[in-house]
């Protein structure tokens, strides 16, 4: 793919900082691919150290600072100089389990649901077998919590 959007955000490790980069890009069937490219140690988290490990992380990839997209944060901060940004706890916990993917069995599973996940996904039958399944759980939760 030619564009290409990167997310990034410091965490805290045993008082050690690291940055964990990810690209996210439509690949050749036309699917949207989020990757994990790299997990960056920073001696200092100021946000010109940031920015430069990042941009560091792009060139050392072989990609195009001009194909970059996205990064909504820079945009509204000119609009608004005032606006804060927060991440969602989405985001974080997608970190969570980008850092865990170095474990097999964690590896493993998550690999198994996306396996199932695009086996659904693309068979209608399945798709609504499982969604029907759902919902008869759910009234089951229901009367129990009831």
């Amino acid at each position: 793919a030619q564009f290409y959007s990167v997310f990034a955000d410091e965490v805290s490790s045993h008082n050690i900082k690291h940055l964990p980069i990810c690209i996210c890009f439509v690949d050749n069937e036309n699917c949207i691919r989020e990757e994990f490219v790299s997990f960056i140690k920073l001696q200092r988290v100021r946000a010109i150290d940031v920015a430069n490990a990042i941009v560091t992380c792009i060139q050392n990839l072989g990609l195009s600072l001009s194909d970059l997209r996205g990064q909504v944060q820079a945009k509204l901060k000119e609009i608004q100089p005032k606006a804060v940004y927060t991440h969602c706890s989405g985001h974080a916990l997608k970190l969570s389990i980008v850092n865990s993917c170095s474990i097999p069995s964690i590896r493993n599973c998550i690999d198994g649901m996306k396996s199932f996940t695009i086996w659904v996904k693309y068979s209608p039958k399945r798709e609504g077998l499982l969604k029907a399944i759902a919902a008869e759980k759910t009234q089951y939760i229901k009367k129990y919590l009831a």
